[in-house]
């Protein structure tokens, strides 16, 4: 059947992650194995998309792509709307930050992917996203918007939207990936790490009063 024991995964699975070629970073990573490979040879060092060409693939995530238009769209409005409040009650500026958190599901079977890799590691390379390491993720969002006066020309309001998003996941307890089994249980020979991921997104315009 499907039932796997972590205990016998903690052995199996890091002699199975320590053969693993120890992947470059910062470099291209293609493959959740190399994720597995970090486990073991990585020393706990933490592993930034960015750095292992990950990022872009992370943003192309449908349901996170179309989170991110909405933000966007929302608070470009709500900037805009600051700045004719500027206008209306005479003030020069004014800024206001908000935080917001997501949560997004990037693979919820990687368990049985993992024990299949250690099967057939060559046949499963080729097909999986290698962002199913991340499974339930929590991406949070800091918006800032802002709304100024021009000096030079009053009736004239800048306004600028600023979105920073951030993910940090950790690698650890592989095994064990519905939580059946109190505490973490670490593979033989293995070091969790973290996984981060940071980039923003900027607009701006302006707006002309009577």
């Amino acid at each position: 059947g499907n039932s796997i024991d972590p205990a016998n995964l903690v052995i199996q699975g890091g002699y199975w992650a320590n053969q693993l070629e120890n992947p470059a970073y910062p470099g291209n990573w293609a493959s959740w194995i190399d994720f597995f490979a970090w486990y073991a040879h990585g020393e706990g060092q933490t592993v930034d998309l960015r750095d292992i060409g990950l990022l872009d693939d992370l943003r192309v995530n449908e349901e996170l792509a179309e989170w991110e238009k909405g933000l966007r769209d929302h608070w470009d409005e709500m900037a805009k709307e600051l700045a004719k409040k500027i206008l209306t009650i005479g003030r020069d500026k004014a800024e206001h930050t908000e935080k917001i958190s997501e949560s997004f599901d990037f693979g919820d079977s990687v368990i049985w992917d993992v024990a299949l890799g250690i099967a057939r590691p060559k046949w499963l390379r080729r097909f999986s996203d290698p962002l199913v390491v991340l499974g339930n993720t929590t991406i949070k969002a800091t918006v800032t918007i802002k709304a100024w006066r021009d000096p030079a020309q009053p009736n004239k309001v800048y306004w600028s939207r600023t979105i920073e998003y951030s993910l940090e996941d950790s690698f650890k307890d592989p095994g064990d990936i519905y939580d059946q089994y109190p505490g973490e249980l670490e593979w033989m020979d293995c070091t969790p790490y973290s996984i981060v991921a940071s980039w923003a997104s900027v607009n701006g315009g302006w707006i002309i009063g009577p």
